[in-house]
């Protein structure tokens, strides 16, 4: 649910990936350029999400009135259905196979073939997100709009 700030801090984390080993057709240096670039663009997703969800969360605290402080929690849970919890088991494992298919083992030739199913899972990975993100999105304005009806519908006439 909360996996934006935690793909910032994991993508910061795969610009570090990879060994100094060398090999045939494919290096290891690729795989670390294959794992920044997905880095980079998780971060750019990140960027552009972050100030969107937080303008709506807003707008959903003063819609209901809510805290300060517990305003973005409320606004979150209020938000999770099955297309979401789905896109976050998704985004998940797609972590999990960007990160695994990223480390080549110091000492050992890297598989080529694993890099391409690398760019393939990072570009994966980016679509899942930008989906995600999107679909936070919509489901905040169905929320605002419920709660701005529903505002206007206990004010008396």
């Amino acid at each position: 649910m909360r996996l934006l700030p935690a793909l910032f801090a994991f993508a910061a984390s795969l610009a570090t990936a990879g060994a100094a080993a060398a090999a045939g057709p494919c290096t290891t240096k690729d795989f670390a350029v294959a794992i920044d670039q997905s880095g980079a663009s998780l971060r750019a997703l990140t960027l552009e999400a972050q100030p969107k969800l937080q303008e709506r969360m807003q707008r959903y605290r003063a819609a209901l009135k809510l805290s300060d402080t517990a305003y973005e929690d409320e606004a979150l849970d209020a938000i999770q259905d099955p297309t979401l919890e789905d896109l976050d088991k998704k985004s998940s494992a797609l972590l999990l196979r960007v990160d695994s298919l990223g480390r080549v083992p110091e000492g050992v030739e890297p598989d080529c073939a694993k890099l391409d199913e690398l760019r393939a899972a990072a570009e994966e990975l980016n679509g899942v997100i930008k989906s995600k993100s999107d679909h936070m999105l919509k489901r905040l304005d169905e929320k605002i709009a419920e709660a701005e009806k529903n505002a206007k519908a206990a004010k008396p006439v």
